[in-house]
């Protein structure tokens, strides 16, 4: 039986609480598998929201380290460079060597936190965007239209297929970016069919 969502979100509010799923299910009619099933859902966003929220704190830690060992270096550490930039031998007097030092590891730092800014893993986005499809699907799942019921429970096991495929996928930002660039797409005809 499909319920509405005003209906499914009293009772994940209630599971958010901390009532026993099958008191929520004898009050209010609704089969304990149901309640189960969307319990999942829940704990599947908290991890995956706590698992984003790990992964920020991962990269602001790392981006401090490294701040912090750009600071440590302009402050009197040497730094190893080759090439063009290595350091010049002192000749008249003149130190060469401050004049031309360019800290590699800072220049390092530089392209590394751009990179990380242009492939920026898209989990979040993509994980919403899917859930906001998702809430279209069950709403036709509910249709009283037997084609259009049909529609939406096909839709939804594809759905629900993507969804486990973009969780397993989480760490792999070739295919988390090339699924964010298809939502794009997706989003932009979107916004050329409301017009």
């Amino acid at each position: 039986m499909a319920y509405s969502t005003k209906i499914k979100n009293e009772v994940k509010e209630r599971l958010n609480r901390g009532e026993k799923a099958k008191i929520i299910a004898e009050q209010m009619g609704i089969s304990l598998a149901t309640i189960y099933n969307w319990k999942k859902e829940i704990k599947k966003l908290k991890e995956a929201k706590e698992e984003s929220q790990e992964q920020d704190k991962k990269e602001e830690k790392e981006e401090s380290d490294q701040k912090q060992k750009l600071i440590s270096t302009e402050e009197g550490e040497e730094t190893k460079t080759t090439g063009i930039f290595a350091p010049i031998e002192e000749t008249d007097k003149r130190d060469f060597r401050k004049e031309l030092q360019v800290k590699t590891e800072g220049i390092n730092h530089f392209i590394q936190s751009e990179k990380a800014k242009k492939h920026k893993n898209h989990f979040n986005e993509i994980n919403q965007y899917l859930m906001e499809k998702r809430r279209t699907i069950y709403v036709k799942m509910q249709s009283t239209d037997f084609q259009t019921q049909r529609e939406g429970i096909s839709q939804w096991d594809k759905m629900e297929a993507l969804i486990e495929k973009v969780t397993e996928n989480k760490e792999n930002k070739e295919v988390l970016n090339h699924l964010y660039e298809k939502i794009l797409q997706l989003k932009e005809k979107e916004k050329g069919n409301e017009r």
